[in-house]
């Protein structure tokens, strides 16, 4: 076992064991300090307004207008599953975020950029609270974060605090998935930096029991999976929940949903292979 504390940065509960669970597994199972932190786990102000964007998700994951209790579950079980130690800052998620006036700071959190209030208050935040969990490890650190694949608001602001707290020989990049998966985005994500050159890519190749532990730990965030590996009588569901929730109501319980597992199981494992793995990308 070495010395050095695996601290996996993910901006939301599911970033980490989707992205990178088999090196985690790997990790842990070597008898490794792998620490997964999670930045978004915040549920709204009892009786906060919630934007049109919180909604939608409230109407997918279908766990009420306090949904983060539960997602963390899910997040703690995922930990457990692959072996490795969890922290939750205990952040709101972007969609829950306001400006001084009350107004939701974004209709879309991707292919937007960072509002000025998050820069001003809350990189500052996580930024503390992401120092104090390093210094807490009293050892050195090796930190995992996103690549920004697919421009969301959450994974570029943690990126940025990250960046802005380690030297580049102390962090590796993860493909963020499910985005890495559609053509090309990991690298319009490295063209993004108008540096392309500078990166080396560094691949771990796993073995068949840390595959099945990435689909393992995925299978655990029950509330995510069929949004992120939706079949088309879920998105249908979706729609309809959210533009006209009494009649989603009423039809809910009366559609037989086919389960997302297998989707996002074949989906998993067509990626890994593409990718000989898991890629992990590295400045110079």
């Amino acid at each position: 076992m070495s010395s050095v504390a695996y601290l996996f940065i993910s901006p939301h509960l599911d970033d980490v064991a989707s992205s990178c669970g088999g090196y985690v597994r790997r990790l842990a199972m070597q008898g490794e300090r792998v620490i997964m932190l999670t930045a978004v786990t915040a549920d709204p102000l009892p009786g906060a307004h919630l934007s049109k964007l919180a909604q939608r998700n409230h109407a997918a994951w279908r766990l009420g207008d306090a949904p983060f209790e539960p997602r963390r579950c899910e997040d703690m079980a995922a930990a457990q599953l692959l072996g490795a130690d969890y922290v939750h800052f205990g952040l709101p998620d972007a969609m829950y975020r306001c400006d001084m006036d009350g107004r939701p700071l974004y209709s879309r959190i991707r292919g937007v950029s960072v509002a000025q209030a998050d820069w001003k208050h809350y990189a500052p935040l996580l930024r503390q609270k992401l120092a104090q969990a390093m210094e807490t490890c009293g050892q050195p650190v090796q930190v995992f974060c996103p690549l920004t694949v697919g421009d969301h608001v959450d994974h570029l602001i943690v990126r940025h605090v990250v960046e802005s707290l380690c030297d580049s020989l102390h962090i590796a990049y993860y493909e963020d998935y499910p985005y890495a998966d559609q053509p090309a985005a990991v690298r319009r994500a490295l063209k993004g930096d108008k540096a392309l050159e500078s990166w080396r890519s560094i691949k771990i190749e796993l073995a068949p029991s840390e595959v099945e532990a990435r689909i393992a730990a995925v299978a655990c965030y029950r509330s995510q999976v069929p949004g992120l590996f939706p079949s088309v009588t879920e998105q249908i569901q979706e729609i309809m929940s959210t533009h006209l929730p009494v009649i989603g109501r009423y039809l809910a319980p009366r559609l037989a949903l086919q389960a997302s597992n297998a989707r996002m199981e074949a989906c998993l494992r067509a990626y890994m292979a593409r990718a000989g793995g898991e890629r992990y990308w590295q400045r110079g």
